[in-house]
């Protein structure tokens, strides 16, 4: 038995991948044009929508369930924003097909290429997160006026 129907029949595209939220409340499906839907699986309602990358071959949610993770065959993995479909950062790795998953506890992605290479990556929870990272990892300097504008921060 049919549980809950997503796309209509005479739909002619193709589901690429598709995940399903921890609590099962919702799905998240790329198709092949490349967008990306998440559905409330109770009724079918469509939350969001928004373009992602063509030819996905994997989509992961993280275990906040605030970012989306996905990978494709331009050789990139790339983490969106769950609430809005903001693309919020890109590990560009190869040239070929890549496959993206989070850790469990979500500070790591996993990025694998089709050339059987294999790159972990941290990531942060929050904008503090990575800041903090930054101040106790990198060489930092100050922003010249042109940086502080491009990030929209108030001139010194």
């Amino acid at each position: 038995e049919v549980l809950l129907d997503l796309f209509p029949e005479d739909s002619t595209l193709w589901l690429a991948v598709a995940n399903w939220t921890k609590d099962v409340q919702k799905v998240i499906i790329q198709r092949e044009d490349g967008n990306v839907y998440i559905f409330d699986t109770g009724t079918g309602k469509q939350l969001l929508e928004f373009p992602g990358p063509r030819s996905a071959w994997t989509i992961s949610i993280s275990p906040d369930e605030e970012r989306i993770l996905t990978g494709s065959s331009d050789g990139r993995a790339i983490v969106w924003d769950a609430t809005t479909g903001a693309e919020l950062l890109s590990y560009a790795v190869s040239q070929g097909h890549t496959k993206a998953s989070y850790s469990p506890g979500g500070n790591r992605v996993l990025v694998t290429t089709e050339n059987c290479t294999l790159h972990v990556f941290p990531t942060w929870n929050s904008a503090e997160e990575l800041i903090a990272y930054a101040k106790e990892h990198c060489v930092f300097r100050q922003l010249t006026t042109e940086e502080r504008q491009l990030f929209g921060l108030p001139e010194k």
